[in-house]
């Protein structure tokens, strides 16, 4: 119990990918599945790193880009289409929850801390995912990038998880591992963690999070810092 008495926030707002789930594999899978589909070429997994973040439309349009594809709103929309479906039906063939995931989760749901995910993530993508590791059970709200009016770095994003869960802004923090999440985390003035193993586009040190971890299974003790820190100045 001691470990579980330890979580000073009332609530958690997490990312999906790159904070919970190595999901790049599987998005390079079903996109290039739809690249090959329409006659074009694939790209790497580099490319699909550089991509990721702001959703399917982004990481439509970049990879018809880099393949030599035709941007047009019809091949968009093909190439969506194809990207959708694949991934739906195969959303964690090559992915993989980061270490310490599930034990860190399994804690704070115990201890009785609501928590939410807010992705960018088009939500036909995101509930298959969390269900392939099991991870719907402890979220409460699941805000994805295609059924909100405003999203990261929108605070407003962030703002109706914390509606849903009946949370207050200075008594919960998000965990995140990008320039997008920690900027969603600013603009609505609340505390961070940025995991640094994510998809980030810049250097971690420049993000202005609250606290900078490797290793996910250290969450709760970089809470407590964080806390211990906000309480002191």
């Amino acid at each position: 119990m001691g470990t579980l008495l330890m979580i000073p926030f009332q609530a958690l707002i997490f990312d999906l990918d790159g904070t919970l789930v190595n999901s790049v594999p599987d998005v390079r899978a079903s996109i290039n599945y739809g690249l090959n589909s329409m006659g074009l070429g694939s790209i790497t997994n580099q490319n699909t790193h550089d991509l990721v973040g702001g959703g399917a439309i982004p990481l439509v349009k970049g990879a018809l880009k880099l393949t030599g594809g035709r941007v047009t709103p019809d091949h968009i929309d093909q190439l969506l289409t194809l990207f959708l479906g694949y991934y739906k039906t195969n959303p964690a063939v090559h992915s993989h929850l980061y270490d310490g995931v599930l034990n860190v989760l399994d804690d704070c749901l115990s201890a009785g801390i609501k928590m939410a995910v807010c992705t960018n993530k088009p939500e036909a993508t995101t509930h298959p995912v969390l269900q392939a590791f099991d991870l719907t059970k402890y979220f409460t709200s699941i805000r994805t990038g295609d059924t909100v009016p405003y999203k990261k770095p929108d605070a407003r994003h962030i703002q109706l998880c914390l509606d849903d869960l009946g949370a207050d802004i200075h008594n919960t923090v998000f965990i995140g591992d990008s320039e997008t999440d920690i900027n969603t985390a600013n603009n609505a003035k609340m505390l961070s963690v940025c995991v640094t193993y994510g998809y980030c586009h810049q250097p971690y040190e420049s993000l202005d999070a609250s606290i900078l971890i490797d290793d996910f299974g250290v969450l709760i003790p970089a809470l407590n810092t964080i806390h211990m820190q906000s309480n002191s100045s």
